[in-house]
């Protein structure tokens, strides 16, 4: 890479940046991101329930506490939704069996598959194309990343409800020095970022029905794993201190709240894919041009130069 070539990059860089702000507000008002995100909503709610019969039942075989689960929600989720949650929970804790938790699984794929496939959707409309897959590959990318993104959110439920207890256990099967279990306590959250950070990397990367490198997925990634985290601890301190939803909405209020939660993640997770197609188009734009650049047609006086010089040496030739 020459000189004038990593100028030029920098120059892509910092203006791209300008261009996401000036582009994003325009996007999400071109591809209706707050109708989708209602409608992503709507089916995620669906499949909460669901999910939570399936993971009550999960924790019985596992022989982990309801209340631990409900203590990591609480670290980002408002205390309403918590509330509710639990009481949902210990409602069915008396129940846990393989049939509830088929029929908790079964009911929560199909819901969750709606969510999934209104994604893929909204993702193909932010990437500005048409998902020309046929109907069993189109079925089979949605099948898989509601597999993906079930896994992924109950590993990041239990991986943190674990605690020291495995991490005693770990240490005493393999012998190791307890000094893990202090490890454990921090490392484990490192762990739950990373595993939401490739489940949404892989989201981007596969579902647009485009051609890019995965790199390019990864500046959309970043924004919705920070987004997601940062909007619902905020949206936590607002509904436990300024927002009460239960004195407006009465005994729904926490469903309502609830709601609100999961239509903030559907927007954040489609702004996502917009971030990666606004950077990538304008890279590529810049790119061309850079190209352009360095490869520029020859203008009038040089073509000129060039047919005098061929003509004084066909006229040498011909003496």
């Amino acid at each position: 890479m020459d000189k004038n070539e990593s100028i030029s990059l920098n120059l892509i860089t910092k203006h791209s940046l300008k261009n996401l702000i000036l582009e994003l507000p325009k996007r999400f008002a071109r591809d209706n991101i707050s109708q989708t995100g209602g409608q992503l909503a709507y089916f995620f709610l669906l499949s909460v329930f669901p999910f939570l019969i399936f993971l009550n039942a999960l924790l019985g075989f596992l022989n982990i506490s309801v209340e631990s689960i409900i203590r990591e929600i609480s670290a980002i989720a408002p205390e309403e939704i918590v509330v509710l949650l639990r009481g949902y929970l210990e409602s069915v804790v008396e129940t846990r069996n393989t049939s509830l938790l088929s029929i908790g699984l079964l009911a929560s794929l199909f819901s969750a598959s709606k969510a999934v496939d209104s994604l893929i959707i909204a993702l193909n409309t932010a990437y500005d194309v048409e998902n020309k897959r046929n109907f069993i590959t189109k079925k089979a990318v949605s099948i898989f990343f509601t597999l993906i993104l079930g896994f992924a959110i109950v590993i990041s439920l239990l991986l943190p409800a674990l605690g020291k207890n495995v991490a005693f256990l770990i240490a005493d099967f393999f012998r190791i020095s307890n000094i893990i279990v202090f490890v454990w306590v921090y490392i484990r959250w490192v762990i739950v970022f990373f595993i939401l950070f490739i489940t949404i990397a892989l989201l981007y990367h596969i579902v647009p029905y485009v051609n890019q490198p995965f790199k390019n997925s990864l500046p959309g990634t970043f924004f919705a794993v920070t987004s997601w985290l940062l909007v619902s601890y905020g949206f936590g301190i607002y509904v436990n201190n300024f927002a009460n939803y239960s004195a407006v909405y009465g005994s729904i209020g926490a469903v309502i709240a609830l709601m609100f939660w999961l239509y903030l993640t559907g927007i954040i997770l489609v702004l996502g894919g917009e971030i990666n197609d606004i950077l990538y188009r304008y890279y590529e734009a810049t790119k061309s041009k850079h190209d352009e650049v360095k490869i520029a047609p020859k203008t009038d006086e040089a073509i000129l130069d060039d047919k005098f010089n061929e003509l004084k040496e066909n006229l040498i030739d011909s003496n």
